[in-house]
């Protein structure tokens, strides 16, 4: 009986205070995938500044990498070490028009432009004689650019705070990359950079979804 009125007290209080974002509101988001291997996961941050109660501009942003390094020890002779390095970047802007919708649900049509990096450099040391070490440094660079058309809605399962899911159409243009090899301390001495792109490139497009659910909050 306890639990069937505290379940009835949230219910209420939900259509009560459930508020949808209003003129000047700003809001933060982060994306969770209830049926995945990973429930919780950030996948970049994305703000919205409202500049009326039913336009927004939006941004979302990601910046991370990682850095591995790998030490070899043989008895009796330097340690050498291979060092992995990955930077990824991403930034999408954009636009939302938000539609009356009901109190709580505040349906949405948009466009976004996209725009990504990766860069990879491997640097491998090879003990090449008793106390030389040579070092061979590859870096690889691709870009990703896009454009979609989009559409998606917010609950707000009570004040300022809301769930949200979101489908689109666009295509995306994989760039065809550029790798550089490097060699230092050969037996010829350090030899230039050389340079090589890819000779391809692969354009996408159709429709996309984002197969993750979105919990924001207004912080202004």
């Amino acid at each position: 009986m306890k639990k069937i009125i505290l379940l009835s007290a949230i219910m209420i209080a939900t259509n009560l205070f459930g508020q949808k974002q209003e003129q000047d509101n700003i809001t933060l988001e982060f994306e969770f995938a209830p049926l995945g291997a990973s429930p919780l996961k950030i996948g970049g941050l994305r703000g919205r500044y409202f500049i009326s109660d039913l336009s927004a501009f939006r941004l979302s942003l990601l910046v991370g990498g990682t850095y591995t390094p790998t030490d070899t020890e043989i008895e009796g002779f330097p340690t050498t070490t291979d060092k992995d390095i990955t930077l990824n970047f991403s930034i999408n802007p954009g636009y939302e028009y938000h539609f009356d919708g009901t109190d709580k649900l505040s349906p949405y049509i948009g466009g976004e432009l996209s725009y990504s990096m990766k860069s990879t450099k491997n640097s491998d040391e090879v003990l090449y004689s008793l106390d030389k070490i040579s070092t061979l440094t590859t870096k690889t660079l691709n870009s990703t650019l896009g454009l979609r058309i989009l559409a998606g809605g917010d609950y707000y399962f009570t004040d300022k705070i809301y769930l949200g899911a979101e489908l689109g159409f666009g295509f995306t243009r994989d760039g065809r990359g550029k790798t550089t090899y490097k060699l230092e301390n050969s037996d010829s001495g350090e030899v230039a950079p050389e340079d090589s792109k890819g000779n391809s490139t692969l354009l996408n497009w159709g429709p996309n979804y984002q197969a993750t659910i979105r919990l924001g909050f207004c912080i202004k």
